[in-house]
Parts: C-alpha cells; structure tokens; sequence
C-alpha cells in the first residue's frame, strides 16, 4: 500500500500492543568499479532484529534505505552497507571488499558491531568479497560472507521476503559465486561486465565489477514489524511509506519496502 494515508479502527475486544518484534536492514553497499582487474564487493546494509516495549500513541519513524542508505525504525539506525573498492573498501554496516587494482595494496572496509562484519582484503588478481551480517567477514579470492536468515520472512504468517526466502544481508561477491548471493541477496561480480545489484529489499552488497566500466548498486533496505494477532492494528501509517500488511499464522505482520515517514502504535 502506498500513496493513502489512513487510520485504523481498532475492533472491540482488541488490546494495544505491548511488545512487537522488528527486523531493520539498511541498503547493501555498491560493488567496486575497476577497470583492470576484480573491483571488491559492496558489504552487506546493516541488520537489526529484537523486540521492543512499545505505548499507545509512541510514533516511530520508518525510512527505508536504497544503496549504501540507512534505514530506520522503532527509535534505531542501521547502518548503509559500505561501498566495495577499486582499491580499499569501504566501512559500513557490513564493510566493502578490497578491490584488485592492477597489484596495488587495498584493505577490506570496517563493518558495524552488531550489525556486520568487515570485507576483505584482495588477494593476488581477485577482489576482496564484502561483508555480511551472520557469516563472520568477507573471504579473499572474492568470496563473499553470508546473510542472516529471520524465520518471520519465510511464509510463516503468510508472506515472504528477503532472498531464497527470509535471508537478507549477504554480502557483494568479487567472484561469479558467493555465500552471500545463494543467501543474502548479494550481487555476483560477471567476468568482463559490471556487477550484479543487490537483490532488492534484502540489504545485499552489490558485485565487484570486471574489467569493465561503472559499478553495481547494493539492494535496498527493509523494515518489517510483527506482534500477537489477538493486538489491534497500528493506528496510523503515514503517506510516505509502502508497505504489506497480514493476518496469518497468529501475527500480524507489516512490511514495509519504501519510503519514508510516521507511523503510531
């Protein structure tokens, strides 16, 4: 839903939301351009996944990050993923590979404590993989760090999102494979072409780029929301915002993919 603000009425019986679960990721980092060699791959958007206590009429803000762009909600920040590199990656929630940059040294980017881990650093002619948020740092030789997986994405309540369904934030290979591409939404690095996006509304890093001009886009953001179906509904959700909203398996969940804006409990 987008474009409608609104209102909801909160049917008779139904009690205020005390406690919901949250999951936030930020938009994955660009893969590293590189013209003579294997740019590094984009580090993962950083991951955030809990609970929290929530009032009656709090409002929280929701922004969903594209490439490299934060996202936000329930009062936290997590962290756009950092960019691959021709030569050093960059920090982010999960931290860009190295790029191969005809020989020269290049160093993988930092990632953010408790939301990512770092790139890697290259390896002879081959790019550094990015970073993701699970599965420890990037690897030499282009591999790329796996995502985490939220049970909540994977048709439980009735939907499903992130990649190979309810995995985000993998992080961008340097390589034509990668963990962080079969789990994470990371984008693969094609021998003489740009990279491959991030998978869009997982927080995948973006694929190194081959010989070859431009670079990659890391795959936007998410924030999804869950609490006891027997709660009532949000009260309101701004205009600025796209989202999903179901009613399954005992939770009601809420999706959102785009935008930015209000919403009160």
């Amino acid at each position: 839903m987008s474009g409608i603000s609104h209102t909801i009425v909160t049917s008779r019986g139904s009690t205020r939301i005390t406690t919901l679960q949250y999951l936030i990721v930020a938009g994955g980092g660009a893969g590293g351009p590189q013209l003579g060699g294997r740019g590094g791959g984009g580090g993962a958007g950083g991951y955030l996944t809990g609970n929290a206590s929530v009032t009656s009429g709090n409002t929280y803000t929701i922004t969903i990050g594209g490439s490299g762009s934060n996202s936000l909600g329930m009062g936290l920040t997590a962290i756009g993923g950092g960019a691959g590199g021709g030569t050093n990656g960059g920090d982010g929630g999960s931290g860009g590979g190295s790029g191969a940059d005809f020989g020269q040294p290049g160093n993988g980017g930092a990632g953010t404590p408790g939301q990512g881990y770092s790139g890697s650093g290259k390896s002879g002619d081959q790019g550094g993989g990015g970073g993701g948020s699970a599965g420890g740092p990037g690897g030499i030789n282009g591999a790329t760090s796996v995502g985490a997986y939220y049970n909540g994405a994977n048709n439980v309540y009735g939907f499903s999102a992130g990649d190979a369904t309810g995995w985000f934030a993998g992080g961008g290979a340097a390589d034509n494979g990668g963990l962080g591409y079969e789990y994470g939404g990371g984008g693969r690095s094609i021998t003489g072409s740009t990279g491959e996006n991030g998978k869009p509304n997982t927080g995948g890093g973006g694929g190194g780029t081959h010989n070859a001009g431009g670079s990659s886009s890391g795959g936007s953001g998410i924030v999804i929301l869950q609490y006891d179906s027997s709660k009532a509904n949000l009260t309101s959700i701004d205009v600025g915002l796209t989202y999903s909203w179901y009613n399954s398996g005992g939770k009601k969940s809420y999706v959102f993919t785009g935008g930015t804006g209000n919403i009160t409990i």
